[in-house]
């Protein structure tokens, strides 16, 4: 505990700008939209939940094919000048969404909010946790990444006030306000003192030269997304990395219809997930600890067994006790997962070139989050029950498992 305590004290700046950009995602993540949902569907005539998961779920597909995109810009920008323009963007998608009439305007809204929220917010924090620390990048990354679990505890009640109070549209608007003249100056004012150019980096600039070296030696064209999806690295992590939002995804989104076939109570399910969420974050401050000490390569081929205990649990049990220990087994997978995956896209693909690499692993995330459910429904209308389909989904995560072992054996290229 003392060793955390030190590293926070001596990074606290730095860590603390990673948490707020991880935090204020939220604005982006489907737990925040959901609140608005009933208030939107009230006040457009014809509009279904079956349609707004329809525009929510082209919105996110849309996002994540823009993420390798505008993602890869944080290679060759100044961070603060990068951190302003994806706050700003996000700024402007609440506004939008909050003045939206049409669904047209409704669509633009989401599409903003998933890419800023959603991708960007999270992409700047991680890769900068991942770039600015070596030693001790297990650490940063898993502080960092307590953001998503902590907003997703506070913003919802906070939320849900206001917009009694005010109606959604105020809120939105208030928020909007918000995030656009209180994040940028203090993003920046928490920058003050380090040095943000991807090009005077000091790391950055050994890699550089040390690239640029064995590029002259032997021809070694810079990183592009087909040259990085051409490599045997990218397939030996893509696997892995898409499990947990896949099955994630495809668990919840069933949720309440999972638990009415089981015989579950609503109640129960929705207490049960405090321990996911407990077992995340306490995962996430381990993990960091661990890869620090042992590497994320090391650890990559073990932290999706726990999510196939809880299908497990899913498949054989119907006894109501089973919820919370799924749940909890989820929540460690997912605690463990993702440090264990920013940090080793760092230490397989290096960092000078890593907004590019990590905005081409968050878009196939991002794609794996729409898969799931779609590929979930598509066997319970072709007859499957729960149990069925989930154990193709245990199948799945067999093999990934396995596959994910191959890890151990790579040797940089």
């Amino acid at each position: 505990m003392n060793s955390w305590i030190s590293f926070f004290k001596s990074n606290k700046n730095l860590i603390l700008f990673g948490f707020l950009l991880t935090f204020f995602s939220g604005f982006g993540q489907t737990f925040l939209v959901s609140l608005f949902v009933p208030e939107i569907l009230r006040s457009f005539d014809g509009l279904t939940n079956a349609s707004f998961g329809s525009l929510y779920a082209a919105a996110t597909v849309a996002s994540a094919f823009s993420l390798p995109w505008a993602g890869r810009f944080i290679d060759v920008t100044d961070l603060r000048k990068f951190t302003w323009m994806v706050v700003g963007g996000l700024a402007v998608a609440i506004l939008i969404f909050s003045q939206a009439t049409s669904l047209i305007v409704l669509g633009i809204g989401l599409y903003g909010l998933r890419l800023a929220g959603q991708g960007l917010m999270s992409h700047t924090a991680i890769t900068s946790m991942a770039r600015y620390f070596d030693h001790v990048r297990g650490k940063a990354i898993s502080i960092t990444s307590l953001g998503h679990p902590a907003g997703s505890a506070v913003f919802p009640f906070i939320v849900a006030v206001l917009i009694q109070q005010w109606g959604w549209r105020y809120t939105l608007v208030g928020s909007a306000i918000f995030v656009a003249l209180v994040l940028p100056p203090l993003l920046g004012w928490l920058l003050r003192n380090t040095e943000t150019n991807p090009h005077t980096f000091r790391r950055i600039e050994e890699e550089k030269k040390n690239l640029s070296e064995k590029s002259k030696n032997e021809g070694v064209p810079t990183p592009t997304y087909r040259r990085i999806m051409g490599s045997k690295a990218f397939w030996l992590i893509a696997p892995g990395a898409i499990a947990i939002p896949l099955l994630n995804t495809a668990f919840f989104f069933y949720q309440i219809p999972l638990a009415e076939a089981k015989g579950w109570s609503t109640e129960w399910v929705a207490a049960s997930f405090t321990g996911y969420a407990i077992a995340g974050a306490l995962c996430m401050l381990f993990a960091g600890e661990l890869i620090d000490r042992l590497s994320a390569a090391r650890l990559f081929p073990f932290y999706l067994f726990p999510l196939l205990g809880a299908l497990g649990l899913v498949i054989f049990f119907d006894s109501p006790w089973i919820t919370p220990v799924y749940l909890i087994l989820i929540g460690v997978s997912n605690g463990f997962g993702n440090p264990i995956k920013s940090a080793l896209q760092a230490e397989v693909f290096g960092i000078e070139y890593l907004g590019t690499i990590r905005s081409l692993f968050t878009a196939l995330m991002v794609i794996s989050t729409a898969i799931g459910p779609a590929a979930v429904g598509f066997l319970l209308d072709a007859g499957f029950s729960y149990e069925e389909a989930f154990s193709f989904a245990a199948v799945y995560l067999v093999l990934t498992i396995m596959w994910n072992f191959r890890i151990l054996y790579h040797k940089p290229e």
